[in-house]
This record gives C-alpha cells, structure tokens and sequence, in this order.
C-alpha cells in the first residue's frame, strides 16, 4: 500500500527496516521497565512486540509510545542527512529517504489513531495518567507543608508557654528592681542605715 503497489524493492528494504525499528522501540521500553521481550515480528501488515511482565498504567503507555519514538529518531535522521548531505543521486537512496520521511509520517499518523490494536489506544492514556500524577503529587506536596506548618506552629506555641512559665516564676521587673536596691543599700550600709545623733 505505502509503495503504491509497486516493484519498489529498495522501499521495502526501507519499510521492512522502519517497521523493524518501530517493533525495536517497543522492545527498548519493555526492556528499561524491566520486563521480558518474548518476540519482534514484522509481516506484511506491519509488526509485533510480544512482552511479557506487569507494569503501571503510565508505563505501558510509555511503552506504546516506544514505537513512534524510534520512528520520529529515524525521520529526525532522515532530516538532517538531507540537510547535511542533499538529495541521494540513486532511485534507491531516495526511496529509502522517502520511506524515511513522507511514509514515516504516515506511519506515526496511522499508528497514533486510538483504536485497537494500533499502539495510539494505549499511547494517548498517557498524558492524563501523567498529568493526574502530577496533580496527587502536587497535592501530597501541600498536604506535607500545612503538616509541617501545624508542627511548627505547635512548637512555636509551647515555646511561647516556656517562656510563660519561666515568666510567671520571676517577680515583675518593677520589684525585682527594688529588691536589688535594697539589698544593695543594706549591702553599703552594714548598721542598717540608722544615724548615730
């Protein structure tokens, strides 16, 4: 169909590659999540990552993903080989380019669509999972301040009935002053300060 139904072997070699890379993606993500590859197979309708494991809701998601990413690497690749190097000069080199960049995108588009079993069914999930994700931690993070924000006032609070306490165990500075003025006097004053007439 992507080669117009056509001898194009150049193109298939090309789109056999892309669709290969696509499953590899795949297989990369299952692989970094710690879970086990059962197979990598690429046939006439395109392709399957078979993996076994569980993982969370985001993960499989990102998994999902794996494939367009591989995909975007290569039309990324693509795009800068013909900046770098222009036009291939071979029928062959510029049906690889062009599997590498217009079918490309075709590709990611088709396989993006959000129905079974192509990997945009599992894939799309991902931005609400991430973004209820964020938003728990955003809440749990607030939750920790105001408890954190309680311990301090609490603390603040029984410092402030210390310094109370230790308050009402002195005399008022108004007699504590007097005292040391008469205890300072009599200290001054041996006889008890009577006058000797």
């Amino acid at each position: 169909f992507f080669g117009g139904f056509r001898f194009a072997p150049a193109f298939w070699i090309g789109f056999f590659g892309l669709v290969l890379l696509h499953e590899l993606g795949h297989a990369y993500f299952v692989r970094r999540f710690g879970q086990r590859v059962l197979s990598v197979e690429v046939h006439g309708l395109g392709g399957l990552c078979t993996w076994s494991g569980r993982v969370s809701p985001i993960r499989r998601s990102v998994i999902a993903w794996g494939g367009v990413v591989a995909q975007w690497l290569v039309y990324c690749g693509a795009r800068i080989f013909l900046l770098v190097q222009g036009e291939p000069v071979t029928a062959g080199g510029q049906e690889i380019l062009y599997v590498a960049t217009a079918t490309n995108l075709w590709m990611i588009a088709f396989n993006l669509l959000p129905i079974r079993p192509l990997d945009g069914k599992e894939a799309w999930p991902l931005f609400p999972l991430l973004f209820r994700r964020w938003r728990m931690r955003h809440v749990l993070a607030m939750d920790e301040e105001l408890r954190v924000q309680r311990a301090l006032s609490r603390s603040k609070l029984r410092a402030a009935d210390a310094l109370e306490d230790a308050a009402a165990d002195r005399p008022p500075p108004e007699i504590a002053s007097l005292v040391d003025d008469v205890l300072r006097r009599a200290k001054n004053d041996p006889d008890g300060g009577g006058s000797s007439d």
